[in-house]
């Protein structure tokens, strides 16, 4: 199966541009091409190259709703449930907390933050009734806590992207954000920590389609998409990747030398991937569990039960040749 390369095109004019980010709209890529002798003289279709699943955790308790990746010195995974419930789990995908009764409707990347004396990994998310929260977890917590972002907007969050930032203050990260009340809309901001605060201050807005359904954050770009079931950004110094989840649980991946290219998940001796897969979180560089170029979690089903699985970024060239990951 080969795919039509994309671009990324700017999206509509927005105000106060925040930190030098160029927006970018992830535009529609045209339809897979499957006909049989299109691309090969040998009439057979490219095989689609490949990632490796490499590791999972164990049966989930619940039916994953959405999971997020803290990097840095705080390196885990935060899995939210349908109806109820939060794990957080290291990157060799043990479990480091007991399951919390957070009733969270999204989450996204987090952060190493410094509250005081307690350090705490610092997810943003959205509450149940679509209100702008963070999920915090360390040391001296048994179990994933909720707090609330002081911050006054109308409706409920219907999308949450981010990505940190390594200034060296206590501004850790940047979001964007769009709510129901107005979906032509979205927000970005930064997240500051005090030592009894979280503190969100607004830094642009920027005009987008009501179609668009998510973002995510890729080296100094920030991308909505459309037709996704959720995206991802793996960013790796100034340069990164687009990491988008489509509805067959494949990975549509976007980089600068390779436009689009979708991307199978290889099965481990006893791994396997979701089918089908919900969510997907990505970090370029994370600490621990082995993943110097990069990881990729996919959560869903794998036989009676979810489990989030661990890809190996590694082998993906963001300004490379897609080719030679090809089995």
């Amino acid at each position: 199966m080969r795919f039509k390369r994309c671009g990324l095109v700017p999206a509509r004019p927005f105000v106060n541009a925040c930190l030098g980010i160029s927006v970018l709209f992830l535009a529609a890529c045209g339809e897979r091409n499957a006909e049989q002798g299109s691309d090969t003289p040998t009439g057979q279709e490219a095989p689609a190259p490949t990632l490796p699943a490499v590791w999972n955790t164990s049966d989930l308790e619940g039916t994953v709703s959405d999971i997020a990746l803290a990097g840095g010195g705080a390196s885990m995974l935060a899995i939210a449930y349908t109806g109820g419930g939060l794990e957080i789990f290291d990157l060799e995908g043990d479990r480091l907390s007991e399951s919390a009764p957070l009733d969270i409707s999204m989450i996204a990347n987090g952060a190493y933050a410094d509250f005081g004396e307690l350090p705490l990994a610092l997810f943003p998310a959205a509450d149940a009734e679509g209100k702008l929260a963070a999920v915090l977890f360390g040391e001296g917590l048994g179990a994933p806590q909720l707090a609330p972002i002081s911050t006054e907007f109308d409706g409920a969050v219907r999308f949450i992207c981010s990505r940190q930032l390594n200034t060296g203050s206590d501004t850790i990260l940047e979001i964007t954000f769009s709510t129901d009340a107005d979906p032509g809309s979205a927000t970005s901001a930064t997240l500051t920590t005090s030592a009894d605060d979280i503190r969100l201050d607004r830094s642009s807005t920027i005009e987008i389609d009501t179609a668009i359904n998510g973002c995510a954050y890729s080296g100094e770009e920030l991308a909505f998409g459309t037709e996704y079931e959720d995206y991802a950004g793996l960013s790796r110094s100034a340069e990164g990747a687009l990491v988008n989840l489509t509805g067959e649980g494949q990975l549509d991946i976007v980089t600068s030398g390779n436009g689009l290219v979708g991307y199978s998940i290889r099965d481990g001796i006893s791994v396997r991937a979701p089918d089908p897969a919900r969510a997907i979180a990505a970090l370029g560089r994370p600490r621990g569990g082995g993943y110097p170029g990069g990881l990729i979690v996919m959560a869903g089903r794998v036989g009676d039960a979810d489990q989030a699985v661990f890809i190996d970024a590694g082998p993906l060239d963001i300004d490379g040749d897609a080719a030679a990951l090809t089995e």
